[in-house]
Formats: C-alpha cells, structure tokens, sequence
C-alpha cells in the first residue's frame, strides 16, 4: 500500500496492523477503531482523517501529517518494548483529548494549538532507580536522561496547545516550546524540561516538583498554586523576569 491514495476512505476497523503506507494519502480517511499497530507510513499524509479509538501502537510514522485529525482516545503507546517512532510528525489542530503517547520518540513534533487535554505523554519508566534519576535530573547528562525518560519530546512545538491534565511525568523536553500553553493541572513531575519556552503558558495548579527547568523561560507565565519543590531553576526566567539562581552549583 506504499503511495497508496485512500483518501476519504471508509476504513472503519479495518485491521492495518504491519501495514506499509509510506507515502500514502489518507486525508479525511474514516479510521475509527481501526487497527494500524507496527505499521510503517514514513511521510503519510492523515489529514483530518477520523482516527478516533484506533490502536496505534508502535508506529513508524517519522513526518507523517495529522493536522487537524480527530485523535481522540488513539493509543500510540509502546508495546513490548518498540519504541513508536513519531519524530518531526505534525499534529497541528488536532483532537488528542485523551489520547496516549506512552514511550513514543516525539522529538520535533509540532502540536501547534492541538487539544491534548487529558493525554498521557509519558509513564514511569521502567528499571530506573531513585538516585540514578535525580542524578539525570540535576546533572543533566544526555545518556542518563536518555535511559531515565520514556517518553522523548526533545524540541516538541506545543505552543497554543491544550494540555489541560495531561500527564507529562518523566518526559524529555528538553528545548520544547510551550509557549501559550495550557498546562494547568497538568503533571510535570520528574521531568526534563532545560531550555524550555514555557513564556505566557498557564501552568496553574501544574504538578511541577523534582523537575530540571535549568535556563526555561517562564516569563508571562501563571504559576500560582504551582510547587517547584526539589526542583532546579538555575538560570530560568520567572514570571516577573527576574532570573533564579535555584538549584545553580
């Protein structure tokens, strides 16, 4: 199915598990519940296609286009130890409400002003010890972090997102932008976010502690009813644009 046009496509359940569709044009395709785990679709084209409940697991999608799909409910998460490979994919306006990122390589992605309220961009990794992560977190060593964190959204565009409850724990977001973001209530605890732009975001009532906002720009941004405690902000401009020496050796 390589360059396949199944553009406005009914393909409701349909089992595309292995799939190659790389290439393939599947704008405005009718995929709710369907089945598209392990499939290959380098540089595929989903625009506002309804892939609403489908199983998405363990994908390699790397530039793949989902602008302003319906993703609601989509599980992209990692199984059996397969990395999704989701880098430099475009979710601009999409529907994530719900959906979930477990595990997934999401560096570059762009989610400008896509809804992701309640989400799950990240889980508890696995085989990590307490002192091995807060080392990663204070130090901030490339390869302690890549062993520390599951899910890798490295330079991630997420300005004017929703991430309204999202759950962000142990996330790699180094340099991402979140600027004008919705995060409040989200949780960021334990994360990686060193030269994040968090600039004019609402991070009210945001989880935010044990985290390593080393050099982030916060200036604009809400923070009330938000607790940084344990966490680094050597370098990070506040809210007020005063710069914080926390956490600085």
């Amino acid at each position: 199915m390589e360059g396949a046009n199944l553009s406005e496509a009914n393909l409701t359940g349909t089992n595309l598990g292995e799939s190659y569709l790389m290439g393939a044009q599947l704008d405005r395709a009718q995929l709710q519940g369907a089945q598209l785990s392990e499939a290959w679709g380098i540089a595929a084209s989903l625009r506002e296609a309804d892939l609403s409940d489908a199983k998405l697991h363990n994908l390699f999608f790397q530039a793949a286009v989902f602008d302003r799909a319906r993703l609601t409910n989509a599980k992209f998460d990692r199984l059996n130890q397969i990395t999704p490979l989701l880098q430099r994919t475009s979710f601009v306006e999409a529907n994530l409400e719900g959906a979930s990122f477990e595990g997934a390589n999401l560096s570059a992605a762009n989610f400008e002003n896509a809804n992701l309220a309640g989400a799950k961009l990240s889980r508890e990794p696995v085989k990590v010890n307490t002192g091995g992560f807060l080392s990663a977190v204070l130090v901030g060593s490339s390869t302690q972090t890549n062993q520390a964190f599951s899910t890798i959204l490295i330079d991630a565009n997420f300005s004017g997102a929703n991430l309204q409850n999202a759950n962000l724990h142990y996330a790699q977001m180094e340099n991402a932008n979140f600027s004008n973001a919705n995060l409040s209530e989200a949780n960021l605890n334990k994360s990686y976010l060193v030269n994040a732009n968090l600039s004019n975001s609402n991070l009210q009532s945001s989880r935010m502690t044990y985290i390593n906002l080393s050099n982030a720009n916060l200036l604009g941004a809400n923070t009330s009813q938000v607790d940084f405690n344990q966490s680094r902000l050597c370098g990070v401009t506040m809210p007020d644009g005063t710069v914080s020496q926390t956490g600085c050796e």
